[in-house]
């Protein structure tokens, strides 16, 4: 059991990091598209600005909804780890 709840820890930091780079590109490709819109936005269509984006944007945000997701398993299975532990401790003593 130990074994398995380690794996699904190592998992989910994996996961957690791929989704702070995830995050990180969003991030940077908004900042892009409001640097260009800056220098070129009188030649620019605002309304498709707007729906460029705004679809970054929501990428972004689900992302952001599946890191709080990622980290909310990270404490249950942090917290079955400890006990899990505690258990073998216990068991050992007695």
């Amino acid at each position: 059991m130990q074994n398995d709840l380690v794996t699904n820890y190592q998992r989910l930091i994996q996961k957690e990091a791929q989704l702070i780079d995830e995050l990180a590109v969003c991030e940077d490709y908004i900042e892009a598209m409001l640097d260009i819109t800056q220098k070129n936005g009188s030649r620019l269509r605002l309304s498709i600005i707007e729906d460029i984006v705004n679809a970054v944007y929501k990428i972004e945000s689900d992302r952001r909804q599946h890191l709080l997701d990622i980290r909310v398993e990270l404490a249950i299975v942090g917290c079955e780890m400890k006990n899990s532990s505690e258990e073998k401790i216990k068991a050992s003593v007695t």
